[in-house]
Protein backbone atom coordinates (compact mmCIF):
# COMPACT_ATOMS: atom_id res chain seq x y z
CA UNK A 1 0.00 0.00 0.00
CA UNK A 2 1.32 3.30 -0.63
CA UNK A 3 0.66 6.96 1.35
CA UNK A 4 -1.36 8.85 -1.11
CA UNK A 5 -2.69 8.98 -5.02
CA UNK A 6 -3.49 12.20 -6.74
CA UNK A 7 -5.44 11.90 -9.86
CA UNK A 8 -5.51 14.36 -12.24
CA UNK A 9 -8.68 15.19 -14.53
CA UNK A 10 -11.53 16.97 -15.69
CA UNK A 11 -13.56 14.09 -15.79
CA UNK A 12 -15.21 13.17 -12.62
CA UNK A 13 -16.68 9.70 -14.05
CA UNK A 14 -12.80 8.77 -14.62
CA UNK A 15 -11.45 10.17 -11.37
CA UNK A 16 -14.40 8.05 -9.34
CA UNK A 17 -13.65 4.77 -11.40
CA UNK A 18 -10.25 5.21 -11.01
CA UNK A 19 -10.02 5.64 -7.09
CA UNK A 20 -12.45 2.92 -7.00
CA UNK A 21 -10.07 0.63 -8.93
CA UNK A 22 -7.08 1.42 -6.47
CA UNK A 23 -9.53 1.33 -3.53
CA UNK A 24 -10.97 -2.15 -4.30
CA UNK A 25 -7.48 -3.67 -4.17
CA UNK A 26 -6.48 -1.78 -1.07
CA UNK A 27 -3.73 -0.26 -2.61
CA UNK A 28 -4.41 3.51 -1.28
CA UNK A 29 -6.80 4.57 1.21
CA UNK A 30 -6.00 8.49 0.76
CA UNK A 31 -6.77 10.44 -2.81
CA UNK A 32 -6.34 14.01 -3.79
CA UNK A 33 -8.68 14.75 -6.58
CA UNK A 34 -7.87 17.55 -9.04
CA UNK A 35 -9.84 18.50 -12.03
CA UNK A 36 -6.88 19.82 -13.87
CA UNK A 37 -3.10 20.27 -13.72
CA UNK A 38 -2.86 24.12 -12.40
CA UNK A 39 -5.48 22.81 -9.03
CA UNK A 40 -2.46 19.68 -9.17
CA UNK A 41 0.46 22.45 -9.06
CA UNK A 42 -1.09 24.83 -7.14
CA UNK A 43 -1.70 21.84 -4.02
CA UNK A 44 1.52 20.30 -4.47
CA UNK A 45 3.51 24.06 -5.05
CA UNK A 46 2.15 24.41 -1.26
CA UNK A 47 4.13 21.67 -0.23
CA UNK A 48 4.73 22.86 3.87
CA UNK A 49 1.04 23.57 4.27
CA UNK A 50 -0.22 20.48 2.87
CA UNK A 51 2.16 18.19 4.96
CA UNK A 52 1.33 20.03 7.97
CA UNK A 53 -2.25 18.99 6.90
CA UNK A 54 -1.78 15.52 5.78
CA UNK A 55 1.13 14.62 7.38
CA UNK A 56 3.23 11.43 5.92
CA UNK A 57 0.14 11.19 3.31
CA UNK A 58 1.93 14.01 1.17
CA UNK A 59 4.04 13.95 -1.17
CA UNK A 60 1.61 11.41 -3.08
CA UNK A 61 3.89 8.34 -4.16
CA UNK A 62 1.93 8.30 -7.41
CA UNK A 63 -0.21 11.16 -9.95
CA UNK A 64 -2.32 10.38 -12.57
CA UNK A 65 -2.08 12.48 -14.94
CA UNK A 66 -4.51 13.33 -18.07
CA UNK A 67 -3.21 15.39 -20.95
CA UNK A 68 -6.35 17.39 -22.51
CA UNK A 69 -7.84 19.19 -19.93
CA UNK A 70 -8.80 22.81 -19.19
CA UNK A 71 -7.04 25.62 -17.39
CA UNK A 72 -3.90 23.73 -17.45
CA UNK A 73 -3.19 20.51 -19.52
CA UNK A 74 -1.24 17.25 -18.45
CA UNK A 75 2.49 18.68 -20.69
CA UNK A 76 1.80 22.41 -18.96
CA UNK A 77 1.57 20.65 -15.32
CA UNK A 78 4.67 18.46 -16.65
CA UNK A 79 7.01 21.18 -17.09
CA UNK A 80 5.84 22.98 -14.12
CA UNK A 81 6.13 19.79 -11.91
CA UNK A 82 10.08 19.51 -13.51
CA UNK A 83 10.97 23.16 -12.05
CA UNK A 84 9.23 22.35 -8.67
CA UNK A 85 10.91 19.05 -8.01
CA UNK A 86 14.24 21.16 -8.56
CA UNK A 87 13.11 23.64 -5.96
CA UNK A 88 11.89 20.92 -3.78
CA UNK A 89 13.72 17.56 -3.75
CA UNK A 90 11.11 16.00 -1.63
CA UNK A 91 8.79 15.70 -4.84
CA UNK A 92 11.75 13.65 -6.28
CA UNK A 93 10.11 10.58 -5.07
CA UNK A 94 6.40 11.23 -7.00
CA UNK A 95 6.16 8.93 -9.83
CA UNK A 96 3.53 10.16 -12.34
CA UNK A 97 1.54 7.59 -14.99
CA UNK A 98 0.06 9.81 -17.78
CA UNK A 99 -3.20 8.69 -18.09
CA UNK A 100 -5.00 9.96 -21.26
CA UNK A 101 -7.80 8.76 -23.57
CA UNK A 102 -4.95 9.72 -26.15
CA UNK A 103 -3.31 6.95 -28.23
CA UNK A 104 -0.97 9.50 -30.39
CA UNK A 105 2.70 8.13 -30.17
CA UNK A 106 3.68 11.18 -30.24
CA UNK A 107 1.86 12.21 -26.62
CA UNK A 108 3.59 9.14 -25.76
CA UNK A 109 6.86 10.18 -26.70
CA UNK A 110 6.40 13.50 -25.39
CA UNK A 111 5.95 12.12 -22.02
CA UNK A 112 7.81 9.97 -21.58
CA UNK A 113 10.92 11.80 -22.21
CA UNK A 114 10.43 13.17 -18.19
CA UNK A 115 12.34 10.91 -16.29
CA UNK A 116 9.73 11.01 -13.77
CA UNK A 117 7.02 9.73 -15.89
CA UNK A 118 7.19 6.35 -15.29
CA UNK A 119 4.56 5.12 -17.29
CA UNK A 120 1.81 6.15 -19.99
CA UNK A 121 -1.68 4.52 -19.54
CA UNK A 122 -4.30 4.88 -22.08
CA UNK A 123 -8.11 4.69 -20.09
CA UNK A 124 -9.17 2.21 -21.97
CA UNK A 125 -7.61 -0.87 -19.80
CA UNK A 126 -9.70 -2.47 -17.53
CA UNK A 127 -9.73 -1.92 -13.84
CA UNK A 128 -7.77 -5.16 -13.61
CA UNK A 129 -4.90 -3.78 -15.69
CA UNK A 130 -4.66 -0.91 -13.97
CA UNK A 131 -4.13 -2.72 -10.38
CA UNK A 132 -1.66 -4.79 -12.23
CA UNK A 133 0.55 -2.24 -13.76
CA UNK A 134 0.64 0.08 -10.30
CA UNK A 135 1.71 -3.03 -8.26
CA UNK A 136 4.46 -2.97 -11.23
CA UNK A 137 5.46 0.64 -10.56
CA UNK A 138 6.31 0.08 -7.28
CA UNK A 139 7.82 -3.57 -7.13
CA UNK A 140 10.37 -2.03 -9.47
CA UNK A 141 10.87 1.15 -7.01
CA UNK A 142 10.62 -1.62 -4.15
Amino acid sequence: MVNSVMIVDDSVEDQYLTERSLSSAKLTTRFFLKNNGQEAFDFLKDYSAQKKSFGDEIPPALILLDINMPVMDGFEFLEKFEQLREQNPELESVKIVMFSSSENQTDMDRAKAYDFVSDYWVKSVRPQEIIHRFKEIFCQAG
